[in-house]
């Protein structure tokens, strides 16, 4: 059975995120790897819709990861991509 990731993002005023909380867990954002945008099929839905990705170190008091994180904008929704490290 695949576990359900539950996801939520604070971001700053520029909407980078600074912390998240991952599975009940509270993390700080320590640092910003990498960041790229990517457009939707917006030639298919006639909506242009932009999605963002962070790869994003992070840590708690006990634990440190680095993931991915994306946000789209036509659902005001995040979501864990990937988990690379921790």
């Amino acid at each position: 059975m695949k576990q359900i990731t539950k996801l939520s993002v604070v971001t700053d005023h520029s909407g980078n995120p600074v912390s998240l909380m991952l599975n009940s867990k509270k993390l700080r954002v320590i640092k910003i790897l990498k960041f790229w945008r990517t457009n939707r099929n917006w030639w298919q839905t006639g909506k242009f819709a932009e999605q963002k990705f962070w790869q994003v170190a992070a840590e708690s008091a006990q634990t440190s990861i680095v993931i991915e994180i994306s946000f789209d904008e036509e659902l005001d929704q995040w979501r864990l991509v990937r988990k690379l490290v921790g």
